[in-house]
């Protein structure tokens, strides 16, 4: 054990560092599917999926920590993780979230305000893993951790709208799916309007141009313009008809 003592002038913070026995009986099983989960600033959204990478059940947890004190929000988060470990203990399955770097992990949170987005990155995230990460370990649920490249965008353009799903269960989905080995390829209907140099390229590449060009695209927008893109030949095509529809502030791109 260790101590450390924090001089805030005025009050003090002590910190105990203590070694925990790992848990011999933890669950590490991905035979029965898993449960994925994006963390947001003020809920986290929960799917659950089967062995073959369909989705069984989803939820949305809430939270608020809009003006709340350090010691409400620490009880609101290990409150939010209870509940999400509930799940999962009663599932059976493990736990996926995103391998993000907390200094500044939720700098892509583009659907929520930038003060609750600086928020989740300045204290809540880290917060919120902690609080599952120490849940999960005393039930015995496994915390999976993957690349979060693109989860969002692959979420928002090829799950969002077939799945009737948010941008961020949608965004889950994906998560859960990473870790069960499913690759995601670009949909037909934008995979089409690639340049060539682009098309003949691994698919990280193809999602990497789509997020260059669409990455502030709204979602309801681009819900309503997948079912109708018959007349689209590039994606400069579709994002100039999102702009001239005025659906979002778009930032002019170059190719």
């Amino acid at each position: 054990m260790a101590w450390e003592i924090v001089d805030k002038g005025d009050y003090y913070i002590f910190k105990a560092v203590v070694h925990i026995p790992s848990n011999k009986n933890i669950n590490y099983s991905k035979e029965d599917g898993l449960i994925g989960v994006d963390i947001n600033y003020d809920h986290l959204a929960v799917v659950e999926i089967d062995r073959f990478g369909n989705i069984l059940n989803k939820k949305v947890l809430k939270f608020n920590l809009e003006e709340k004190t350090t010691g409400q929000s620490v009880k609101i988060i290990e409150n939010i993780a209870i509940q999400l470990i509930d799940i999962a203990n009663k599932k059976n399955k493990p736990i996926v979230l995103e391998d993000l770097n907390t200094t500044d992990s939720k700098s892509k949170l583009a659907y929520g305000s930038k003060k609750a987005n600086r928020k989740i990155t300045q204290f809540a995230y880290k917060k919120i893993i902690d609080a599952i990460q120490s849940r999960a370990h005393k039930v015995g649920i496994a915390i999976f951790l993957v690349n979060p490249a693109y989860t969002s965008q692959m979420g928002k353009f090829k799950y969002m709208k077939p799945k009737g799903l948010s941008v961020h269960l949608a965004a889950a989905y994906v998560i859960a799916r990473r870790k069960m080995g499913f690759s995601e390829k670009v949909p037909p209907v934008l995979s089409g309007l690639l340049p060539e140099k682009i098309a003949v390229r691994h698919h990280w590449a193809h999602w990497r141009y789509i997020t260059r060009m669409l990455k502030d695209v709204k979602p309801q927008a681009l819900y309503q313009e997948l079912g109708n893109m018959e007349n689209i030949s590039s994606l400069k095509e579709l994002r100039n008809r999102l702009e001239l529809r005025g659906e979002g502030d778009l930032i002019p791109f170059s190719a």
